[in-house]
């Protein structure tokens, strides 16, 4: 592996030993996300930086990438030395470091997207339920004049 690569990379990245889950090695840009200097992170394995709530899917994760290929996590939860919690995206692949079973994993944060996802979804839902509540008819038709939807109230009038 690239040291330079390892050690520049803006995105946390670890290697860990697949067996024992315990984490061999972080760069700097993990050890400040996660508030671990350089002397704690070796003493960390990955349910370390998992809430406790969400190490059951942890370990299933786990069972499903045994082989060799590469393995990529969609949205899990991780949580900081201080107890912040953080939405990630994982990519893993086996990696031989230092003679052990171990995997490279690059962490990518993207909490900020989920948040804005779910406020997004929080005030659609709060339209809508003002569209529905409304004592005023409310209907919706396409170019042609069709009707595409309509309140309650507007179905309640006709």
């Amino acid at each position: 592996m690239d040291r330079l690569l390892f050690k520049l990379n803006p995105n946390p990245i670890l290697i860990y030993e697949q067996g024992s889950l315990k984490i061999l090695q972080t760069n700097p840009a993990f050890r400040k996300k996660y508030g671990y200097d350089k002397d704690e992170a070796p003493t960390l394995t990955l349910e370390d930086i998992r809430p406790q709530g969400a190490l059951s899917t942890l370990h299933e994760s786990l069972d499903r990438e045994k082989d060799d290929g590469a393995k990529e996590t969609k949205l899990v939860r991780h949580q900081s030395k201080s107890g912040d919690l953080f939405y990630v995206n994982i990519s893993s692949h086996a990696y031989d470091y230092q003679s052990h079973d171990s995997r490279l994993v690059l962490i990518h944060d993207i909490t900020e997207r989920v948040e804005a996802e779910q406020r997004a979804q929080d005030a659609f839902a709060e339209l809508n339920h003002h569209v529905n509540e409304s004592p005023l008819a409310m209907v919706k038709w396409d170019e042609e004049f069709r009707i595409i939807e309509w309140s309650k109230q507007a179905q309640r009038i006709i």
